[in-house]
């Protein structure tokens, strides 16, 4: 097999979790967080290599037949 160098650009990284409410509902949380190894030049602002681009979430209240109750989503950074 011939060997290739690489050379990272992008780390993608999407966590969720699972809360159990004290009201018997269910918040489970999606989180997605995008970063750079290199300095980021954005319209608004310079992003710091491995600093996060943006943090994005979601948060889905089910109930305990799987009915969602509420969402919410956002954007930070």
């Amino acid at each position: 097999m011939l060997t290739r160098t690489r050379r990272q650009v992008h780390l993608r990284r999407i966590v969720c979790t699972g809360y159990e409410r004290d009201d018997g509902l269910w918040d489970i949380e999606g989180r997605l967080i995008d970063i750079k190894p290199f300095p980021l030049e954005l319209p608004e602002h310079t992003v710091a290599a491995d600093e996060p681009i943006h943090e994005m979430t979601v948060c889905l209240t089910i109930d305990r037949q799987w009915v969602i109750r509420d969402a919410v989503a956002r954007t930070v950074l």
